[in-house]
């Protein structure tokens, strides 16, 4: 019988903990779908780099990211699956510890992939709303026991001073991934789909809806979101700066699926402090 595949979806939230962070994936590498966002890259560093006192303090009072985070993660997991980095724009960071400037980090999204996956990604860019920094979509598709695969994940839009709510570029966003999706599922005659992130989207706003159901909700397709399904009530982890703030949502992070995927487990590791963000974890058929 053939064992169900293993994707997991995590805000790893700059690589601010990495030791807490390799000892997480070090426990999932048996992990078909690793997607992992918010991932520093510095381009000039190269392999193998490894001072990691080169880092930036944005926030005195959080532990500060280091910038070589896509290395450390080739470091460990190069042997057992295959990376692809993006990052929609590398802009200047400044490491406030030792006063080094960095010309080109990106902040972007990591999809690890074991052998015989297509690997893919398409740029969401919010031209009406110059201000809003484009995101990056990965996807990849597998053929397991005639069936195929597609999975997807995305770091959704953040606006600040509406960090969470509806906006209309969290429309713009939330229908060209359903595009997008859909597009594929057609190209490649895709059976199963899942597809998940920190959306930076309350659970009952209308961006999140239409994901799940698109524009038309009587005629399209119906995606099922797994922490409504699961009883999930919080998807951070203590180190949210706003955790026990009364009136601040706890959600941020989703999986959905389609129809025709079995899901056998799920689960939010709350209890992983590597990120403000936990780490959700899906096995399936």
């Amino acid at each position: 019988m053939n064992s169900p595949l293993k994707a997991v979806f995590w805000n790893i939230w700059g690589h601010r903990h990495p030791q807490q962070i390799n000892n997480f994936l070090n426990q999932h590498r048996d992990a078909d779908f690793i997607c992992l966002t918010e991932v520093t890259h510095v381009e000039s560093l190269g392999l193998p780099f490894r001072d990691t006192n080169l880092c930036y303090s944005a926030n005195p009072d959080e532990a500060p990211s280091q910038v070589d985070g896509f290395d450390q993660l080739q470091l460990q997991l190069h042997n057992s699956h295959y990376l692809r980095y993006d990052s929609a724009t590398y802009t200047p960071w400044t490491c406030q510890e030792r006063d080094i400037l960095f010309s080109d980090v990106g902040f972007g999204s990591m999809l690890g992939v074991k052998n015989g996956a297509e690997v893919h990604a398409e740029i969401i860019a919010f031209h009406k709303y110059p201000e809003l920094k484009p995101r990056v979509l990965q996807w990849a598709i597998c053929e397991k026991a005639g069936i195929r695969y597609l999975v997807a994940h995305i770091h959704g839009v953040w606006i600040k001073e509406n960090t969470k709510g509806d906006h209309p570029a969290r429309f713009i966003q939330s229908k060209k991934v359903r595009e997008i999706i859909v597009r594929e599922c057609i190209n490649h005659k895709i059976d199963k789909v899942i597809f998940g992130g920190d959306l930076n989207l309350g659970a009952n706003t209308h961006s999140l809806f239409l994901l799940q159901h698109g524009e038309n909700s009587e005629s399209d397709e119906k995606f099922y979101n797994l922490i409504t399904d699961f009883g999930i009530t919080n998807t951070r982890t203590r180190r949210y700066r706003h955790y026990d703030t009364e009136g601040m949502t706890l959600y941020a992070d989703y999986v959905f699926t389609s129809k025709t995927v079995e899901v056998h487990e799920f689960t939010v590791h709350n209890e992983v402090m590597a990120s403000d963000h936990a780490p959700l974890v899906i096995t399936f058929d």
